[in-house]
């Protein structure tokens, strides 16, 4: 299996151009190779994609500020969620969590990444959208199972790239209204960001499913224009019956929602106490 990669690059320029096609090339190289020997069971191996404590609020305050507590749990971004409670203390079970789909334990690389998916979807969108990217996540690459490059035979440009196999012009679509995120000299340094540095590529990503959403009247219309581009996706009237809709639906609901309730549970009860409260003020 691919192992996780953690070659990160501070500046805002990123580097020469020869050392980092020599990253990218390698990569290419260990990822065909993940690729080749990855072996899954039934149902568990996805399409490849075409594209992309803080305690419970205190009775006695106003309902604004009950609910903004539901934030606090979240420090800078992108830093994590502080995850520290009962579940997280269990001894030895911390990291563990059972795929009832693949019938197989995660490893630990893909119960880090599901966490990096939350954290970074929680902070660019809520609870529902953080869900959304997990699902997306598994969907993809399986969290990261899968390799980090797709579609071998395509042309480098028509490829997707890392765990939430995001395409060039996606990527350049984000970075044009966050340039916070990055600046670089060409597409293939792009790649091999995309390739090699998990994080940014969900943070990409997870920006650019919003940009879909507000595109889109759904989560379904969204989810499908993320998988084989907007255009195509207004070709087609029922988005929820689409199989990659249908798939990430059943990783939220079968994986993403039971592994949020062990190692997200106090961000849940907090939202869900704070919804309450709105309801009934």
């Amino acid at each position: 299996m691919l192992r996780n990669y953690q070659i990160r690059t501070t500046s805002v320029n990123r580097g020469s151009g020869t050392s980092v096609s020599l990253v990218y090339l390698a990569l290419i190289s260990l990822s065909s190779l993940a690729f080749a020997t990855v072996s899954l069971q039934g149902d568990s191996f996805p399409d490849t994609a075409e594209s992309t404590g803080t305690p419970h609020p205190d009775k006695s305050g106003s309902v604004a500020d009950e609910a903004a507590n539901a934030t606090v749990l979240l420090t800078n971004y992108p830093g994590e969620v502080n995850r520290a409670g009962k579940d997280s203390l269990q001894e030895g079970k911390q990291d563990k969590f059972w795929n009832s789909l693949a019938k197989v334990w995660l490893t630990s690389e893909q119960v880090h990444l599901l966490k990096t998916a939350f954290d970074i979807g929680y902070k660019d969108g809520g609870l529902e959208h953080a869900r959304l990217v997990q699902g997306m996540l598994l969907q993809e690459t399986i969290a990261g199972l899968l390799g980090r490059i797709g579609h071998m035979t395509a042309p480098v440009g028509k490829r997707s790239y890392g765990v939430m196999q995001v395409k060039v012009t996606a990527a350049n679509d984000v970075l044009r209204k966050y340039s916070e995120f990055g600046v670089f000299s060409s597409d293939e340094e792009l790649i091999a960001e995309l390739i090699v540095d998990d994080a940014f590529n969900i943070r990409l990503a997870s920006r650019h499913f919003l940009h879909l959403r507000t595109r889109t009247k759904t989560d379904a219309h969204a989810l499908m224009a993320y998988n084989i581009g907007l255009r195509a996706s207004r070709r087609y009237k029922n988005h929820q019956a689409f199989r990659y809709v249908k798939k990430v639906n059943r990783y939220s609901e079968r994986v993403v929602n039971p592994f949020n309730e062990k190692f997200n549970s106090r961000i849940l009860s907090t939202v869900q106490q704070s919804d309450r409260l709105l309801a009934a003020s």
